[in-house]
């Protein structure tokens, strides 16, 4: 899957709708609402280097692409997923548009990578995570989405088995970055029917909301009056200062509902800090509220062969170049560096500010 599908019902987000089938339609209302999106453009990244590598276009260190600088560590992750995929046997299918037809017509994506091994009645299916948040392959419902949309593509009877993998190569496990789920076709019909029930229920006229773990990502979540409700009660009930022995059983209880309820305020105010830096961003006045930047990485604007002509063998470093800081500490003149350096902004974060005029209006 690429992170940036833009489908009605994408496999990318068939975890979400799944359990709350109005938001997609919720989320059509709001398709930019998504923080500052820094980590989907390095996943775009990524995803773009990762292809290349399995082209035979590998990637240098310190290209660009769409403003995302491709570093080292990126292109680690790239060569061990790419190792991964060539390790599997089949005819390989790169960034292939698929529809799960036999789910709903409006569900479909782009799957990262499959193989198909005829010889073995066997689809390999691999989708690389670039991100920080862990994600388990078994039960997958984005993969389940993509195994039943190349199923239905290749004709691919119900005893074809479907081995499927996620490579989070920046989440740490002790088994490692690669998780399997090892099914068939005809093991997959459990999940088609539940993934079409709320396709059905997602398209009509009345979609449920329902909230939950899933509504974190969601791009809806300012507006969802379901998270709001449930985040106000929360509050309430951590207001209520009426003391109350409770027995082992009702403590146990009430831990469970708070860590929910507090799962339930942390998705909610992170979409209205969304909507807050948005609107800032628009020159809009959002009391209390402002944006800073973090210090950015200073970055090399010259190609490293050029770099390596200005400075000699003390900027070198494996096939690539040290960072401009690296350099003058290791000697090159500060003012040379400069020249073919610069500093972008770093990203952004919305930061409570105490001016005059947030005060009054506080205080009144």
């Amino acid at each position: 899957m690429s992170d940036n599908d833009h489908a009605f019902l994408a496999p990318s987000s068939a975890a979400r709708w799944v359990k709350c089938r109005a938001s997609p339609m919720l989320e059509q209302q709001y398709p930019e609402m998504d923080g500052d999106g820094s980590a989907a453009a390095e996943g775009t990244a990524a995803h773009w280097a990762a292809l290349r590598e399995l082209q035979m276009r590998p990637v240098d260190p310190g290209e660009v692409h769409e403003g995302v600088v491709i570093t080292l560590d990126m292109l680690d992750a790239v060569h061990d997923y790419a190792s991964i995929v060539r390790s599997a046997p089949g005819v390989p299918f790169y960034e292939t548009r698929v529809h799960a037809v036999t789910v709903h017509p409006d569900v479909w994506g782009t799957a990262d990578c499959f193989k198909v091994d005829y010889e073995a009645q066997t689809v390999y299916l691999f989708d690389f995570k670039y991100g920080h948040s862990p994600v388990e392959a078994f039960g997958n419902y984005q993969l389940a989405t993509y195994a039943l949309a190349i199923a239905g593509l290749l004709a691919l009877g119900p005893e074809w088995r479907v081995v499927a993998r996620i490579f989070q190569p920046r989440v740490y496990r002790p088994e490692g970055p690669t998780l399997r789920w090892d099914t068939t076709v005809g093991g997959l019909e459990p999940y088609r029917a539940e993934l079409a029930d709320a396709a059905t229920e997602a398209t009509g006229n009345n979609p449920s909301t329902v909230i939950g773990s899933h509504c974190k990502h969601c791009k809806a979540r300012h507006i969802c009056k379901a998270l709001r409700q449930s985040s106000l009660e929360a509050v309430d009930q951590a207001n209520d200062s009426t003391p109350m022995e409770l027995t082992d059983h009702g403590l146990g209880v009430e831990m469970s509902l708070l860590v929910q309820a507090q799962r339930n305020l942390e998705a909610r105010l992170s979409g209205l800090q969304a909507q807050a830096m948005a609107n800032i961003r628009e020159g809009r006045d959002v009391l209390g509220w402002g944006i800073e930047h973090n210090a950015g990485r200073e970055e090399w604007t010259a190609k490293p062969a050029e770099i390596i002509a200005k400075f000699g063998k003390i900027v070198e470093k494996e096939m690539a170049v040290i960072t401009p800081a690296q350099a003058r500490k290791a000697g090159a003149d500060a003012n040379a560096v400069a020249e073919i350096s610069q500093r972008k902004p770093g990203s952004a974060k919305l930061v409570q500010i105490n001016t005059t005029k947030a005060r009054k209006a506080f205080a009144q």
